[in-house]
Parts: C-alpha cells; structure tokens; sequence
C-alpha cells in the first residue's frame, strides 16, 4: 500500500517548483488529471481482482472436483480390487465344480460298470433288491445246505461199501468233519 505509514513520497524539486508558480485553476486542473489518472488505475485494478477472482473460482471449482474425483478413484479402486478377489474364488469355485463334475462322471462310469456286471451275473435281476447283509446270509444258507448235502453223500457212500463190502471194516473217525 502506498500510504500505509512506511512509504515515502518524494516529490522532485522541478515538481516543486512547478507547483509553486501554478495558480489555483491551474493546480485544481492538474489536481483532475492525476484523480483521473487514479481512478482510471482502480478501475484497471478492480477489474483485473476481478477476473483473478473468477480465475480463484474456477481454481476452488476445479480443486473441489479433483477432490470428489480422487474420492471416486479410491472407492473404484476399493471395488475393483473387491472384484478382482471375487474373480479370483470364482476362478477357483468353477475350477472345483469342473474336478468335482470329473470325478462325479469317473464315479457315475464305475457305478455303470458295477450295473452292467451285476446284470451279467443276475440277468433276472433277483438279488437286485437284495443287500448286502442279505446276499451274505444266502451265501452262508448256501454254503450250509452243500455242507449238509455233501455230508449225506458221504454217508451214503460209506454206507454203500458197508453193504458191498460187509467183511471189511471202516474206521469214519474224523472224516465226517467240515474242513
């Protein structure tokens, strides 16, 4: 500021004494030109505030979109990355259905397989139904019933030397025994 107590204004000796011979008219006139002169370079200066207030505006303007911008990037990021992770289980839950539907058909063909043997060797289907504790006890039924048919054989045939040969005698101690 040009009058804030620390500025001098000097004014040169030939102004002086210019101003000294100048008569009232003439320092009034010369008083208007320099007002003018100082009012013309408000109006410059205002002006010129002005526009560097619109170009502040703008500036604030544009810092508060940076800013709503950058707070935009950051939640994006967030997203992407939250997507990126989502992307990544995904790859990895259909790459476990994909091994989980390659052993379901290895199991689904073994199943088959098992099907087709169990109808080769029950073709009437008979023991379909059948499970496992029953197959057993069939087996075991079965495994009875040709002991005791086979021990009537023996039997039988022992008795038939008896008969054919009635000299002879037969020791049977131990032979009659599941073995």
């Amino acid at each position: 500021p040009l009058f804030d107590g620390h500025t001098k204004v000097v004014v040169s000796n030939a102004e002086k004494t210019i101003l000294e011979d100048m008569g009232p008219d003439s320092i009034r006139g010369e008083i208007a030109k320099s007002s003018e002169a100082v009012f013309k370079l408000l109006e410059v200066v205002t002006f010129l505030n002005g526009r560097e207030c619109q170009y502040l505006k703008e500036r604030d303007v544009a810092m508060k979109k940076v800013t709503e911008l950058g707070k935009q990037l950051r939640e994006m990021t967030v997203a992407f990355d939250d997507y990126k992770n989502k992307h990544a289980l995904q790859l990895n839950l259909v790459k476990d259905l994909e091994e989980a539907d390659a052993k379901l058909a290895e199991v689904v063909r073994e199943r088959d397989a098992l099907v087709e043997q169990e109808q080769q060797l029950d073709p009437v289907g008979a023991y379909v139904e059948a499970s496992r504790a029953d197959l057993i006890k069939k087996i075991l039924a079965v495994d009875e019933s040709m002991i005791a048919a086979a021990s009537t054989q023996f039997h039988n045939a022992v008795a038939q030397l008896r008969i054919l040969n009635p000299n002879v005698e037969f020791v049977e101690d131990g032979l009659d025994e599941d073995k």
